[in-house]
């Protein structure tokens, strides 16, 4: 970051650095800073024609809750670039916090084809996690392995994959799922490791049944 800021420094104009150092200030958690730098690199000579703006913009928005404004952004960024498959991920986000299942399937879709990777393992739990609500478990358990190869430490993912895998008689499958997720620190993390534990135990129990 400080060789990024020297370079701004000598060259204050230099669009597409003042994008580089904004994702990483939002990613750092400093949306006011990242925020600034994408207002005034948008505003310079071909600022606007950068899809990273503008879905950087879009993240932004949505992080301020301006829902509307957020799907505007990430639809600019998509109409610049139609493989941006971050700004799909997003546009799922904004869909699901307004209620559009339909809108979030479309979007999930995309960006479960082009998103970077660790988005990509996001889109796939999110669909898989649709899937699951619907108890349509076999479509569930594709998405969820696919979140895992894209991200094996996906503690969700494993945590779900185990409920479908039990769900379909995979008990074996289940415990493994369900011993990765406590390995991972999932249980510490989502405050749930009773109903974890549980489910160890009942996997179990009907394993030895078979």
């Amino acid at each position: 970051m400080s060789d990024l800021n020297t370079a701004l420094r000598l060259q204050s104009d230099a669009v597409e650095m003042l994008a580089l150092r904004a994702r990483l200030l939002l990613e750092a958690g400093d949306v006011a800073a990242a925020t600034r730098d994408v207002d005034t690199a948008l505003g310079l000579p071909g600022g606007d024609e950068i899809p990273e703006l503008h879905l950087l913009r879009g993240r932004i928005l949505a992080n301020n809750n301006d829902l509307d404004g957020a799907v505007t952004a990430l639809r600019n960024a998509l109409q610049l670039n139609s493989s941006l498959g971050d700004a799909s991920y997003y546009l799922a986000v904004v869909a699901k916090a307004q209620g559009n299942e339909q809108e979030r399937m479309k979007r999930l879709d995309h960006a479960t084809g082009f998103a970077d990777g660790l988005l990509r393992a996001e889109a796939h739990y999110e669909r898989g996690d649709y899937h699951y609500s619907k108890e349509d478990y076999r479509a569930a358990q594709a998405d969820f392995e696919k979140a895992l190869k894209h991200n094996p430490d996906h503690v969700l993912a494993h945590e779900y994959r185990g409920r479908v895998r039990e769900a379909l008689g995979d008990f074996d499958g289940a415990l493994a799922d369900y011993e990765a997720y406590l390995r991972l620190g999932g249980a510490k993390l989502y405050k749930d490791e009773k109903e974890i534990q549980r489910r160890i135990k009942e996997a179990r129990k009907s394993s030895k049944k078979r």
